[in-house]
């Protein structure tokens, strides 16, 4: 059975870890889940995503929701190890700041990140960020680039 909403899951401040995969979602509302450190929300149909109510994520999958325009990624993303975002709607702006926060304050090493098949570009900015990453902090990074 394929869930279509989920609402409230301010009742759960304790839940770390989210799944919801393969569903038919088109919204969720992550207020109060300031203790998630894992949220998997692939292949759904959301369209808008807030993740700044989760400051502890150290990994996020939200890949394949090709409609899904995500806010509050760089403030969610200090302690992030883990992150896709292939096929969304993630602009060369966010792009950046997100290659630029990890680059410039993540204590993670061998990290993940992909936010290929966005309809953004990162800037050169961006590509010495990303560069930075994948050379200083050994990081994999896969991204849009002209």
């Amino acid at each position: 059975m394929k869930v279509n909403r989920i609402q409230d899951l301010s009742n759960f401040p304790n839940l770390e870890t989210l799944d919801v995969i393969i569903n038919n979602l088109d919204e969720i509302d992550l207020t109060g889940l300031s203790n998630l450190t894992r949220l998997y929300l692939q292949q759904n149909n959301i369209t808008s995503l807030d993740l700044s109510p989760c400051p502890n994520l150290t990994e996020v999958r939200f890949s394949d929701n090709p409609n899904l325009n995500v806010t509050g990624l760089p403030v969610s993303l200090t302690n992030c190890g883990y992150i896709n975002g292939f096929d969304c709607l993630i602009d060369g702006t966010v792009i950046d700041d997100i290659l630029l926060l990890l680059a410039g304050t993540t204590s993670v090493n061998g990290g993940f990140l992909n936010l290929s098949g966005t309809n953004g570009l990162a800037s050169q900015t961006g590509i010495d960020a990303g560069n930075s990453l994948v050379n200083e902090k050994s990081w994999t990074v896969f991204y849009n680039y002209l």
